[in-house]
């Protein structure tokens, strides 16, 4: 093994680490780092795995904190067109693919999914979920994905602690957190001047500006 792969495993190893050891300290409700590592006793099913990683579930976590969608999904995926000329998206995805690589050991599916407005954003974002001597990411991503304007993403690690009813995890602040911190989202007004190009370039959706969804 050579030193770059070493380095890889062991960061790897750390974020495993670190995301283990946050999930417990959560789930025991304390804030202390001294705790050991154990095999959970109980994991989500199938099905309650498929709602955490799924679309329904962010937007249930946001409705829960009183945020409803402000605009469609085919208002938002015109938006998301509207917000990319210029930007060199085969660039871009290389860079946010070395971003994971470089920061979690692994490339998360789903990134070409992305629009590109989201995807010059993801690193930034990232990043701030880091402590500042950090060079890695505190957790695994194995998804991002955009589904019917959201963004979905999925945790490896995840899968392997009991789901508690209306608890919110760490996983689910993130959901929460990058959701409504990408430009455009479905949660925020689009504002005038991307309202004006859609009216005048969309006029099929026309209706849909002045429509909340249900």
């Amino acid at each position: 093994m050579n030193s770059e792969d070493a380095s890889a495993n062991n960061r790897a190893s750390n974020i495993l680490y670190n995301e283990h050891k946050l999930t417990n300290n959560r789930a025991e409700g304390t804030g202390s780092t001294a705790m050991s590592i154990q095999k959970p006793e109980a994991t989500v099913n199938d099905h309650e795995l498929q709602y955490l990683v799924s679309a329904d579930h962010v937007l249930d976590l946001l409705r829960d904190c009183g945020r409803k969608p402000q605009i469609t999904a085919a208002v938002l995926s015109a938006a998301f067109e509207l917000c990319e000329p210029g930007l060199d998206r085969e660039r871009l995805l290389g860079e946010v693919k070395a971003f994971f690589r470089r920061m979690a050991a692994m490339e998360p599916t789903g990134l070409e999914s992305l629009p590109s407005c989201w995807l010059r954003e993801v690193p930034t974002l990232f990043r701030q979920t880091c402590e500042p001597h950090w060079n890695w990411l505190p957790f695994m991503l194995n998804g991002l994905h955009l589904d019917r304007g959201v963004l979905r993403l999925s945790f490896p690690q995840e899968g392997m602690f009991e789901l508690v009813e209306d608890r919110v995890t760490e996983w689910d602040e993130l959901r929460i957190r990058l959701n409504l911190s990408m430009r455009p989202n479905l949660w925020c007004p689009l504002g005038g001047r991307l309202e004006r190009q859609i009216w005048i370039r969309r006029p099929e959706l026309r209706h849909a500006l002045f429509q909340l969804p249900t």
